[in-house]
């Protein structure tokens, strides 16, 4: 796979295209951050009625929704503040390669 990508940029330089390097690390890791928080949202929305029902009766889906809550209850300071502010630093983060 490396081989391939080195022949991939070798043969858009040679057709005239530049090429830039970007580092990736920090972009990468706030993306990571925001699309948990973003996830744990979306989760234990979707299944928080499941969760009101049913209880620890839905086992490890019982401890993802915990998990969500508590996670989203440390970071918000109003409602869906985390997760707004998480999509808006994924957007902000995928906006280079747009």
């Amino acid at each position: 796979m490396a081989f391939a990508f080195r022949s991939s940029l070798a043969a858009l330089k040679g057709g005239g295209f530049s090429i830039r390097s970007l580092d990736l690390t920090e972009t990468l890791e706030r993306l990571n951050d925001a699309s948990d928080v973003i996830m744990f949202y979306e989760a234990a929305r979707i299944h928080q009625p499941l969760f009101a029902k049913y209880g620890d009766r839905l086992f490890d889906l019982a401890d993802l929704i915990r998990k969500a809550f508590r996670s989203l209850l440390s970071v918000m300071t109003k409602r869906d503040g985390a997760w707004t502010s998480a999509r808006k630093r994924s957007a902000k983060c995928m906006s280079p390669f747009r």
